[in-house]
């Protein structure tokens, strides 16, 4: 059984961390995202049939870690990006740019790295405890 799991449904991209310890990443070449992950092997959407990304404990495990990935110059999400409070990690090494009416940006972690810029004409929750990386 696979641990992460990344499902389109709609337009809303379903990232489940669904074990304990497990690790999801999300890049972007610009056309597409792909997301990879323990036990998964990376897989792809096209960018203009994503609305949204959500990442979520597929239950109530412990030591989860998202990442959002350096995308080599392109923005890594350009989505309305959601990620629940009980994946206890979140790192952000790649650009976040969510242009106009695309939606905000809600980290729930507890613990939130920010190593990159993040741009978005709607609202900004980080909920945990942030650190600030030094190109930020």
């Amino acid at each position: 059984m696979l641990a992460v799991t990344a499902t389109l449904v709609g337009t809303e991209l379903q990232i489940s961390l669904g074990a304990a310890g497990d690790e999801a990443s999300i890049s972007s070449d610009g056309t597409k995202y792909s997301v990879v992950g323990t036990g998964f092997a990376a897989k792809t959407f096209v960018l203009a049939n994503v609305n949204s990304i959500t990442v979520s404990d597929g239950g109530t495990f412990t030591n989860q870690k998202f990442t959002v990935a350096d995308s080599g110059g392109f923005d890594a999400v350009s989505d309305e990006l959601t990620v629940a409070a009980n994946v206890e990690t979140t790192v952000i090494d790649g650009v976040i740019n969510v242009d106009v009416g695309g939606g905000g940006v809600s980290i729930g972690s507890p613990t939130i790295r920010l190593n990159s810029d993040m741009y978005t004409y709607d609202d900004v929750l980080l909920s945990g405890d942030v650190t600030l990386g030094a190109i930020v």
